[in-house]
C-alpha cells in the first residue's frame, strides 16, 4: 500500500490516492472484501504518513460504494435492478459499462465532497480506540449437559486464570452473572 499510494503531502492528498485504487477495484468485485482487505493496510499506512487513521477509514469505504456505480457488477443492487429490468421489458438488459456514464459523474462528485469537506468534518482521533487490535474480541461457548465442565466451580474448571482470556460473564436461563466469582457452579447450558 505505501508503495502504491506514496507519501501525500496532506489529509486530503490521502484521501485522494486511496480513491482511485479503492473505487476501481469496487467497480468489478464486491465492496465488503475489498474494505476488509484495506482496512489494516489503510491503518498502517495512515500511522506512515502521520494522518489519523479515523480521517481515511470512512473515505475508505465511500471510495468502495462509489467505485461500485461505476459498472453493472459493481454492486449486487446493480444486478438487482438490471434483473428486474429484463423481467419488465423483456430486454437483454445492460451491458457492463452501460451505467459508467451515470456512474463516473457520481464517483467524481462524491470524490470531490469528500476532498472539500471531509478533512475538515472527520475525528482526529490518533490514539488506539478500545479493541482497536484487531486479535481481540469476544468467544461464546455453551456448557455442555453431562459435559466435563458441569458440576464443577469456575475455580475447578480453571477458569480463573486463563492465558489472554477473561471470563465476563455467565448466561443461565436467560439471567446474567456479572461477575462472575470462582466459587460460581457451571450447569449444562450455561453459555460463558
Amino acid at each position: 500500500v505505501q508503495r502504491l499510494l506514496g507519501r501525500p503531502a496532506s489529509t486530503r492528498g490521502a484521501m485522494l490516492r486511496l480513491f482511485a485504487p479503492v473505487a476501481l477495484l469496487s467497480a468489478f468485485l464486491n465492496n465488503t472484501p475489498i474494505v476488509a482487505t484495506m482496512i489494516p493496510a489503510v491503518n498502517s499506512w495512515s500511522r506512515r504518513i502521520g494522518v489519523a487513521p479515523s480521517k481515511l477509514m470512512i473515505p475508505l469505504s465511500y471510495a468502495a460504494i462509489l467505485g461500485g456505480t461505476l459498472t453493472l457488477v459493481g454492486t449486487s443492487t446493480n444486478l438487482v435492478v438490471n434483473g428486474q429490468y429484463r423481467s419488465l421489458t423483456g430486454s437483454e438488459g445492460f451491458s457492463l459499462f452501460a451505467i459508467t456514464a451515470v456512474g463516473l459523474p457520481v464517483a467524481l462528485a462524491g470524490a470531490a465532497f469528500m476532498w472539500l469537506f471531509f478533512a475538515r468534518w472527520l475525528p482526529d482521533q490518533r490514539e488506539d480506540a478500545p479493541f482497536a487490535n484487531l486479535r481481540e474480541f469476544t468467544l461464546e461457548v455453551a456448557v455442555a449437559v453431562g459435559g466435563p465442565l458441569a458440576g464443577k466451580t469456575v475455580e475447578q474448571a480453571r477458569l480463573r486464570h486463563l492465558v489472554r482470556v477473561y471470563l465476563v460473564e455467565v448466561e443461565r436461563e436467560g439471567q446474567i452473572i456479572s461477575p462472575v466469582g470462582p466459587e460460581e457452579m457451571l450447569c449444562g447450558g450455561d453459555r460463558l
